[in-house]
């Protein structure tokens, strides 16, 4: 196929490859993978300008097995494409793995701590520095939001019950489980605990 004619079916494919990589059938996540993987080797970095944006989207996904899959899709994108080739999205693929990492759902989490290994073989130490500060700052907002709901809503209890519910409608806004941080440090610390160490214990 050319590769316009790709392109034109990659929303499509790409979520097929998406179910397909997210299974519990071993054969189909395999076949998958290497499907993904010769795409990116055949189409080139220009692929990649298509299929990064679709993979980020899908991440949205109400759909746990989709967010899944699309953390096995860009581990075997990242294993597929040399540095230099992928240098240009590596902040997406930080961003991606970095908001994976807090899913709601550990089979999630435990793909993006798969997708976080291979990011750090092509980038090294960057991965580290790029996350896991992020993650512990990101505990440290959730404190701070804790206090600060307290605070407001102490503060309601003299309002009218109107008022504290227009008040409430932003307390979540940035706010992730503080649980769901640690499962993503908890991910990372299983491969790469002395480096991390050193960002939680000053």
């Amino acid at each position: 196929n050319s590769p316009a004619t790709l392109t034109s079916i990659f929303p499509t494919l790409i979520n097929e490859i998406i179910a397909s990589l997210a299974s519990t059938d071993e054969t189909e996540q395999h076949s998958a993978g290497e499907a993904l993987g010769g795409i990116v080797k055949k189409m080139g970095v220009g692929v990649l300008k298509v299929v990064v944006p679709l993979l980020q989207t899908r991440l949205n996904s109400e759909e746990e097995s989709t967010r899944q899959g699309v953390c096995l899709g860009l581990s075997e994108i990242m294993r597929s494409t040399s540095k230099k080739r992928i240098s240009e999205y590596v902040p997406v693929l930080i961003a991606a793995v970095r908001d994976a990492l807090c899913d709601e759902v550990e089979s999630v989490r435990e793909a993006a701590g798969a997708a976080f290994q291979t990011l750090h073989s092509i980038v090294g130490q960057d991965a580290i520095d790029e996350i896991v500060p992020a993650l512990v700052k990101q505990l440290g907002a959730n404190d701070n939001d804790i206090e600060e709901k307290e605070a407001e809503d102490g503060d309601e209890l003299d309002e009218d019950e109107d008022e504290a519910g227009d008040d409430e409608d932003g307390d979540d806004d940035g706010y992730i489980e503080p649980e769901l941080v640690l499962g993503g440090m908890r991910q990372i610390l299983k491969t790469h605990s002395r480096m991390v160490l050193p960002f939680l214990v000053p």
